[in-house]
C-alpha cells in the first residue's frame, strides 16, 4: 500500500522476514490459545482494515504537513478521538442499560474509574509523541 500510494520503493528483505516473523508469532499466538474468547469481531475487523490505512495516512500528513511534533500529536489524537467515540458507543453501549451501568459506575468511584483513564490519556499521549517522530524517519512498512 505504501509503495502505491506514496510511492515508495518496496521494503527491502529484512523487513519483508520482520513481517513474516510478526505474522507467524500471531498464528501460532491464536493456535495455542483455545480458551481465548473473542466478544467484538467487529473490533478485529476494524483494526484489520484500518491499521494499515492508517500507517500510509499518518504518514503522509506527517511528511506533507508544517506541524510541530506536539501539534501533530494534538492533530492525531483530534482525528483519533471522534471515530472512536461514535465506534464505542455503537458496539459496547448497545442498550440504555448497559449505559447506565457505566454512568453509574462512573458517578459512584470517580477516582476508581478515572485514574486509569488518565493514566490511559498520558500513555497515549506519549505513544503518540513518540511513533509520530518516528514516523518522519522510516517507511510505514517498518513501522
Amino acid at each position: 500500500l505504501e509503495a502505491l500510494v506514496l510511492k515508495e520503493p518496496y521494503p527491502p528483505p529484512r523487513s519483508w522476514v520482520g513481517l513474516v516473523v510478526v505474522l507467524l508469532g500471531a498464528i501460532c499466538f491464536c493456535l495455542t490459545n483455545h480458551g481465548l474468547v473473542m466478544g467484538s469481531a467487529a473490533w478485529v475487523l476494524l483494526y484489520l482494515a484500518l491499521m494499515p490505512l492508517d500507517g500510509v495516512l499518518i504518514k503522509q500528513v506527517v511528511s506533507s504537513s508544517g506541524l510541530s511534533p506536539w501539534g501533530l500529536v494534538l492533530y492525531n489524537n483530534v482525528c483519533a478521538m471522534a471515530p472512536g467515540v461514535v465506534f464505542s458507543a455503537l458496539l459496547e453501549l448497545a442498550s440504555p442499560v448497559d449505559a447506565a451501568l457505566m454512568a453509574s459506575s462512573i458517578i459512584e468511584r470517580p477516582i476508581l474509574v478515572g485514574a486509569p483513564i488518565l493514566l490511559s490519556c498520558w500513555s497515549g499521549l506519549a505513544i503518540s509523541y513518540f511513533q509520530l517522530n518516528v514516523r518522519k524517519v522510516i517507511s510505514s512498512t517498518a513501522f
